[in-house]
């Protein structure tokens, strides 16, 4: 990681753990105090999410930094406020296909 990377990620600071097991973070950019997740990859194609960042895809978080340290990825992507899938469906809601 060079220092410029060191730098980039600096400037957010962790707020609360969505999933500690798989590395996601809550994170606040410490100046413009904007929100984001903050995730650390062990399993990952780095050019993939060089590729998205560069790329948006609509209706997908946008990726904000993509910064590789060592064995890891670690990347800053857009936070979206709601309700997961998961908490969506474990509340007994389905979706149809009409």
């Amino acid at each position: 990681m060079t220092d410029s990377d060191r730098y980039v990620l600096s400037c957010y600071e962790p707020l609360s753990v969505i999933d500690e097991d798989h590395g996601v973070w809550l994170v606040q950019h410490k100046t413009t105090k904007n929100i984001y997740v903050r995730k650390v990859l062990t399993i990952y194609n780095k050019a993939v999410y060089l590729q998205l960042k560069d790329h948006h895809i609509q209706g997908t978080p946008m990726i904000i930094e993509v910064v590789e340290d060592g064995d890891k990825l670690i990347v800053i992507e857009e936070y979206i406020s709601g309700q997961t899938l998961s908490s969506v469906l474990d509340n007994g809601n389905r979706f149809t296909c009409e």
